[in-house]
């Protein structure tokens, strides 16, 4: 699976939410939300477009996957890794300059894009490896 259902999935996994609360979210069933995600059916446009709106993501990666920001990332990702990675360097009472900073949130981004995984499930492991 490569086309609108996986990048559903993606955001989805991102927020950690189920597939009911993605369906209640978007004011469709539970069952049509699962077809458009495994691509059973064709997600219909203005469930697109409300998809689009609600979690932040351009409808130009929904459907082709090429992404429409200037970073080349999804819409709020960077945000969130450096958010996840400050919080671990809370949690783990270490202080990195800047650049280490800026690296390590970097590398909680791609892994999180690749994995499809949350960026605070990213940093938390790379916390873990780094200790």
């Amino acid at each position: 699976m490569t086309g609108i259902g996986f990048r559903l999935l993606t955001v989805r996994k991102r927020l950690e939410y189920t597939q009911s609360v993605m369906a209640a979210a978007l004011c469709i069933s539970d069952r049509s939300y699962t077809n458009y995600e495994q691509e059973k059916r064709e997600l219909p446009a203005s469930v697109a477009v409300r998809f689009c709106d609600m979690f932040d993501v351009g409808l130009d990666w929904l459907l082709t996957g090429n992404e429409a920001t200037t970073s080349g990332y999804p819409k709020g990702i960077v945000e969130a890794a450096t958010l996840a990675v400050l919080n671990e360097c809370d949690t783990t009472e270490q202080k990195f300059p800047n650049e280490k900073i800026a690296q390590l949130s970097e590398y909680v981004v791609d892994q999180s894009i690749k994995k499809g995984t949350p960026p605070a499930e990213e940093a938390a492991a790379l916390f873990i490896l780094m200790n």
